[in-house]
């Protein structure tokens, strides 16, 4: 996810995006664990996300470059088997043969649903094994999905997941072989990942999302109390903030319902929303909308994954159904100078949800 001009961003939705740090030229990958910090070196992930600079092609990169399509498949015999159901933590094993040198494509198990399209947001659950050696990463073991936008103008995953995941259907199960052109470059990531290694996923394709996906546009209307700024626009699609001069900034976070949803009340864990957002005193704004046309400086690529934690300022969401669209305030941080905020958050589905201790 890119820098934008909203302060907030570095101190509250830092916290909500894993993002890769920058410096390598073969492009540098973060871990997409829900505990893993924004700041998180390439030097210690092992996951799918890379940085949106992308993979630097070795100088001797073979006939089927990265960033471009599927190649056609090999034998059956010559892949790694799998087995385990769509949902349940798979095996891999792997066949004595050398790695084929490109991108290959295995569905397991065919879903009914929508295919992944470019700039799709797609949740998933995946487990990472090097061909011929260990596992890596999954997502299964710490029961949490992953959540990532595919194919987007900014590479938020590496590149045979962005090509790989492209055009399979929700509810599917797929294999994805590739070489490091279209892993992690000839860096690796170290320390489980070299540079040489063919990666070996299995994904299972839960949700998938377009990049205007909204709240319910059929929530009921909320009478907004006074006090509070002022939000217009159609539900289902990008709000309006305005913070009057009057209104004096919010002493704590709170939030109050512009558009009731009928879902489920939201639980602490990982939400999917869009959002827009407006500092107090008019200074900065930024939204998860995108922009068509391109030229909005201030929007987004799409829906984001929220933590609701209690350490989180979005924690004052857990309990408005999904569906709603929500005017959220943040206060002033005096020690970083982030200013108040106001927030328009639309709570499209619960991604994760964290167990009781």
């Amino acid at each position: 996810m890119r820098s934008r001009a909203l302060a907030v961003s570095a101190a509250l939705v830092s916290a909500l995006v894993v993002l890769a740090s920058c410096g390598s030229s073969s492009g540098n990958q973060s871990k997409p664990s829900a505990s893993t910090s924004a700041s998180t070196s390439a030097s210690t992930s092992a996951g799918p996300s890379e940085s949106s600079s992308g993979a630097t092609p070795s100088p001797t990169a073979p006939a089927v470059p990265a960033d471009t399509a599927v190649a056609s498949p090999v034998a059956a015999s010559a892949m790694p088997q799998v087995t385990g159901d769509f949902g349940a933590k798979p095996t891999i094993k792997m066949p004595s043969t050398p790695p084929p040198d490109s991108l290959q494509r295995v569905i397991l198990s065919e879903g009914s649903g929508p295919a992944v399209k470019a700039g799709d947001t797609v949740v998933v659950n995946y487990l990472g094994q090097v061909w011929g050696g260990g596992e890596f990463d999954n997502s299964f073991d710490r029961g949490e999905s992953f959540t990532t936008q595919i194919g987007g103008a900014q590479r938020k995953v590496v590149a045979g997941w962005d090509v790989g995941l492209q055009g399979v259907k929700q509810g599917s199960r797929v294999m994805l072989s590739f070489p490091p052109r279209d892993g992690y470059g000839s860096a690796g990531s170290a320390p489980k990942i070299k540079g040489t290694d063919t990666l070996v996923f299995v994904i299972d394709v839960i949700s998938i999302y377009g990049v205007e996906v909204a709240g319910q546009a059929d929530a009921t209307p909320q009478a907004v109390p006074s006090g509070w700024p002022i939000v217009g626009g159609k539900l289902g699609a990008l709000p309006t903030i305005e913070v009057p001069k009057a209104l004096p900034p919010p002493a704590t976070a709170g939030a109050t319902l512009v558009a009731k949803g009928t879902g489920k009340p939201a639980q602490p864990g990982d939400v999917l929303v869009q959002y827009s957002a407006v500092a107090w005193d008019g200074s900065h704004t930024e939204q998860s909308w995108p922009d068509p046309t391109g030229k909005d400086p201030t929007a987004g690529a799409g829906p984001q994954a929220f933590p609701l934690s209690a350490s989180s300022p979005f924690a004052v969401l857990v309990g408005i159904p999904i569906g709603s669209r929500v005017l959220l305030r943040t206060p002033p941080e005096t020690k970083s100078g982030v200013p108040a905020v106001a927030w328009v958050i639309d709570l499209i589905a619960q991604e994760n949800v964290t167990p009781a201790s």
